[in-house]
């Protein structure tokens, strides 16, 4: 599945620019705590980052969170989205770089 996500991301034009994702969506969230980290990856294209991370840090109990950003404005995120529901992951990438190419110099 992360491959999927990685080839996504670099076939639709972005650069992985950080790279620790190995959540294991198969396995219980409490036996993987040291995996569950803010920042887990993290792509740019142009003006946009996409940043995806595990908030709270190493709590079973959370979720993973995804962040697009444009022109480093990290207060005002221009979407996001949170879940821990692995079948949907890809989706919600694919939602961000949708997202992106339409919002691109607006």
């Amino acid at each position: 599945m992360y491959d999927n996500i990685r080839k996504l991301l670099v076939s639709c034009g972005w650069q992985i620019t950080y790279d620790e994702f190995n959540i294991d969506f198969s396995l219980p969230f409490f036996r993987q705590t040291d995996r569950l980290n803010e920042d887990l990856l993290q792509a740019s294209s142009e003006e946009f980052i996409i940043d995806m991370g595990w908030y709270p840090e190493g709590d079973p109990a959370g979720k993973l969170r995804a962040l697009l950003i444009k022109n480093h404005n990290w207060l005002e995120p221009v979407s996001e989205f949170e879940d821990n529901n692995a079948a949907m992951l890809e989706e919600h990438i694919r939602k961000l770089i949708s997202y992106a190419e339409r919002g691109r110099s607006q």
